[in-house]
């Protein structure tokens, strides 16, 4: 199992559950449970290739070696090569599942068995007499819209943000995009209007979930984050992100409000939004598959920014006294404003008029600007 396999590894190394956890930004308390078997290999976050590597690069005492050729290699020798370990170990912990020989052996064996270059001779029409499904049966006709281009994302959206706050009813409002933001930003008009809406839609006692992209440029995350500062301010703003790496091509939007039963919708390739089809959806069904979709996102995410206020200033948690790096009042920030930063910890930031506002996150890479701040500036 792998648990057993798992576990066998991480005493040999003498590795910890923070240690892997770290290595492969993963929840400690989820290797815990993959550890005792109450997890197996997730299928949203790589685990196999990445744990390999870092286990292989840890194998180097002799006494190490001797146990793994024991109990990987039949005896065999372990290998000197990094990637050799590797892929042993790669292959080793997927013995839960389909296994590497079986999986080649099949293949080519499908291979050998070619006898023509006819795909219909290998894939026939099936047989007479079965009933084929009845395709259209789950079919539905849905009022959707479609806008294109850049400024078709900006008509879209703005007629939706109007319909949500049209009639100052508090709803909910799913927001997620890592897709190129020039719609939003190159628009000054178009900007302020977007911040209004949103904020009119705060002010109605409205809530907003929203799944940040922080694998953006470090600049282009903190104006984002400046952007949205006010709003979060309100406490009704959900801050969220994905610890998961993605690779950047295939980008989507989702913008949802369930109450209004609107929506919309877009996909992109990399950074190209010029002929971008945007979707808006009306459909309450259509609605309610792409909240399960949100929902399903967000369950694979972590809290970005928490944000708080205090009674007094002295109500700001004791931990914060423990962080490796604090800028005090009348250092390079403004007077009315307190850094506190750590690598392991994160960063907080408090507000020391009124109101009293404590903001928090522990995302890594905003936890790095702040540090680089700090290293910058303070001496």
């Amino acid at each position: 199992m792998l648990a057993e396999k798992l576990d066998y590894i991480m005493k040999l190394t003498n590795t910890k559950n923070s240690d892997l956890a770290k290595a492969l930004d993963f929840d400690p308390s989820y290797v815990s449970r993959m550890r005792s078997g109450k997890r197996g290999i997730p299928s949203h976050h790589p685990f196999v290739e990445p744990a390999s590597f870092f286990f292989a690069r840890r194998i180097t005492e002799d006494y190490q070696k001797r146990s793994l050729s024991s109990t990987i290699l039949e005896g065999r020798e372990w290998p000197e090569d990094i990637n050799a370990a590797r892929i042993i170990i790669g292959a080793w912990f997927n013995d839960d599942g389909p296994s590497y020989k079986d999986t080649v052996t099949r293949f080519l064996d499908r291979i050998s068995s070619v006898k023509s270059l006819d795909p219909t001779s290998r894939y026939p029409d099936p047989a007479p007499g079965e009933k084929a499904p009845d395709w259209a049966a789950d079919a539905i006709t849905a009022e959707v819209k479609l806008f294109f281009g850049k400024e078709g994302r900006r008509n879209a959206v703005l007629d939706m943000l109007t319909a949500i706050v049209a009639d100052g009813s508090p709803v909910t409002l799913f927001m997620h995009t890592d897709e190129n933001m020039d719609w939003l930003n190159e628009s000054k008009f178009y900007s302020s209007r977007w911040s209004s809406l949103l904020a009119r839609h705060l002010a109605n006692g409205g809530r907003i979930v929203n799944i940040h992209t922080v694998n953006r440029a470090f600049g282009e995350m903190l104006a984002s984050i400046e952007r949205w500062m006010p709003l979060y301010l309100t406490g009704r703003v959900e801050s969220w992100y994905c610890p998961n790496l993605r690779d950047g091509i295939l980008r989507r939007t989702l913008f949802i409000c369930p109450e209004k039963s609107i929506a919309v919708v877009s996909n992109t390739i990399a950074e190209e939004t010029s002929a971008v089809m945007n979707i808006q959806v009306r459909d309450p069904d259509g609605i309610k598959a792409l909240v399960q979709e949100f929902t399903a996102f967000q369950k694979l995410c972590r809290p970005l920014i928490r944000v708080r206020q205090l009674k007094t200033l002295s109500a700001a948690p004791s931990e914060l006294r423990s962080f490796a790096h604090r800028f005090d009042l009348g250092d390079e920030l403004p007077k009315n404003i307190q850094l506190y930063v750590d690598e392991e910890k994160g960063a907080a930031v408090i507000h020391t008029e009124k109101p009293y506002l404590l903001l928090q996150t522990n995302e890594p890479h905003m936890t790095r600007v702040f540090l680089d701040y700090w290293l910058l500036y303070h001496k």
